[in-house]
């Protein structure tokens, strides 16, 4: 198989900086979060998104200011909220088996999040497109645009942030995820957002523990919400998704395990877990080893017929002054897929 893939901005730096990133341990959505690590310890695993990043909005812009105008009592989380404008073009081609898909695509994205009010609550917005440029025909497929070549406008995240300090922290309504299984898979024009009710702890630095309902999901090219069990396949149901994870982390966080439950109501159950270790070796060498497991079962109605698969997963790097080399291994059930 081949494939050529151009892309401006974050993307550029994804495909061109660690295409070798693309391996089975280190699925798509995962190396979009980052770009090519400088050591071994750097290397992203998937519960790393288990934690919320808390984003501190403190430069004030203009657009924040007028909007605070008009709610005074709001006035300091407008006035700290950030604008960001981020626009995209994507060339992809790929030659499979003598099947070609090719397509030109440019848009990008539009958020709004403000800053904090009373240090307690926070708002965030985005939308966004993709446009055609260029559609051969019978070339289609790629993710870039809708069947036919066809563009988009998309609704985005649409949250409210409720914390409180040392004791949890919780994320409503339309949001970006960023777990194993559940995701933004930002690889193309335009992330999945997830239409979920989640919380977490934040007491102790050491160790988290959350839980989540996920209600509905906007596809990579969908401009509406579907309920999860319609969207993974169950054409006319309206089920969810519950989560529960923890994750923990040991010898001055160079040691973490964590796991994470999805119950899909009336499909499937997905269980992950993982576990990290990292060292520091003499001469500046740095050493990463994790392994995974998940396993999937079919329950209730099981209104996508009999599940039951697993996976094993385990990674190995070495890194010495930005160099890192890699070596992964995965096994699936056999007759089953993931």
């Amino acid at each position: 198989m081949r494939k050529l893939l151009l892309a401006s901005g974050f993307l550029f730096v994804l495909f061109a900086g660690d295409l070798a990133s693309l391996s089975l341990f280190a699925t798509e959505y995962l190396v979009s979060e980052q770009v090519a690590p400088d050591s071994a310890n750097e290397l992203l695993t998937p519960l790393d998104g288990f934690s919320d990043e808390v984003v501190d909005t403190t430069e004030r812009g203009f657009v924040g200011r007028e909007i605070g105008s008009y709610f005074p009592v709001l006035s300091g989380m407008f006035s700290e909220s950030v604008l960001t404008l981020a626009p995209r073009f994507y060339y992809f081609h790929s030659s499979t088996d003598g099947a070609i898909r090719e397509e030109a695509a440019h848009g990008g994205s539009m958020t709004l999040v403000t800053g904090w009010w009373e240090d307690s609550l926070r708002l965030g917005f985005s939308g966004a497109t993709s446009q055609a440029l260029f559609t051969p025909e019978g070339r289609g497929g790629t993710g870039l645009l809708q069947d036919g070549g066809t563009g988009y406008w998309a609704p985005g995240e649409a949250y409210g942030e409720i914390r409180i300090e040392n004791l949890f922290h919780a994320t409503l309504f339309r949001q970006e995820m960023n777990l194993p299984y559940f995701n933004r898979n930002d690889t193309r024009m335009t992330p999945r957002v997830h239409e979920v009710y989640k919380m977490t702890t934040n007491g102790d630095p050491h160790f988290l523990a959350g839980a989540a309902h996920i209600t509905r999901v906007k596809s990579r090219t969908g401009e509406d919400f579907l309920p999860m069990s319609e969207a993974a396949g169950a054409s006319g149901s309206n089920r969810g998704v519950t989560l529960a994870g923890f994750r923990y982390q040991w010898r001055e966080e160079k040691s973490d395990i964590g796991a994470l439950n999805g119950i899909g109501w009336d499909t499937f159950n997905t269980f992950y877990t993982e576990s990290t270790h990292r060292w520091d070796l003499p001469r500046d060498f740095e050493f990463n080893l994790s392994g995974q497991f998940a396993n999937q079962q079919s329950l209730g109605k099981e209104l996508l017929g009999a599940i039951s698969t697993s996976t094993i997963g385990a990674r190995a790097a070495l890194s010495y002054e930005g160099l890192v080399a890699r070596l992964s291994f995965t096994s699936t059930s056999e007759g089953g897929r993931i």
